[in-house]
Formats: structure tokens, sequence, C-alpha cells
């Protein structure tokens, strides 16, 4: 069966250091380009109703500055271990050749947010709690 055993305070440190917080904040940074060229998108879409090419080429632009969740996700899928990366570019893959090409932005914007989001979250809690001994 499972037994307990003991954990050494170094193992809770290098687990409470794996989230790197110099990563976070150049994906702080970077948010700002993605809820912008979002933004712009969803403008774009109420403007240019009629014509789907300018919103594709914005949505396409959206997509190369999130390309790591296609990278990600299909690399997972090829390893036969898909995971949340694969259907979120599932998901925008096929609201973009659908033609929602507001869609493909935000939901690629909005995982991006979340993951930040939930980032930082795990860096505060670990710098406020000390590990349990």
């Amino acid at each position: 069966g499972y037994g307990a055993r003991l954990v050494d305070n170094s193992a809770l440190n290098t687990a409470n250091n794996s989230f790197n917080t110099n990563q976070t904040k150049s994906q702080t940074k970077k948010i700002f380009l993605r809820l912008i060229s979002s933004i712009i998108l969803l403008i774009a879409v109420f403007l240019t109703q009629k014509q789907p090419y300018v919103q594709a080429v914005l949505a396409v632009g959206i997509i190369i500055i999130n390309i790591h969740f296609f990278k990600s996700g299909f690399s997972a899928v090829f390893h036969l271990s898909p995971n949340m990366d694969t259907l979120v570019s599932l998901g925008a893959l096929a609201s973009f050749i659908y033609g929602s090409f507001d869609g493909t932005g935000m939901i690629l914007t909005f995982i991006t947010v979340g993951k930040i989001i939930i980032a930082n979250t795990i860096i505060a809690d670990n710098k406020l709690a000390p590990p349990v001994n």
C-alpha cells in the first residue's frame, strides 16, 4: 500500500521557487499587447462587418502573438497526452475556421489573462505562507 514519509525543507523550498517570478512579470507586460489587440479586433468586427478579411488579418495577428498555445497543445497531442493548451488551441482554431474571428481573439486573450492571474496568485501565496513542517 501507500505509506507516509517525511519531506525535508529543501524539497519544499525547491517546489515553492519553481514558479518563475521573472517569467510572470514578463507575461504581465505582454498581456497589454494581447488585450489591446483583442480590443482592436472587437472594434474592427463592429466597424467592418462586411469585410471579413480585415477581421481575419487581425485574428491571425492574435494567433501569432499567442502561438505558444498551439505549439504546446499540438505537441501534447502528438505525445498522446492532451492538456488544456490542446483544448484552447482547438477551440481557437475551430472558431477561426468557422469565421468567428472575434471568438478566436477572445478565447486566446481570456485564457492568457486567467493563466497570469493564477500564476500571480500562486506566487503571492508562496511568499505569504511559510512552509508547514
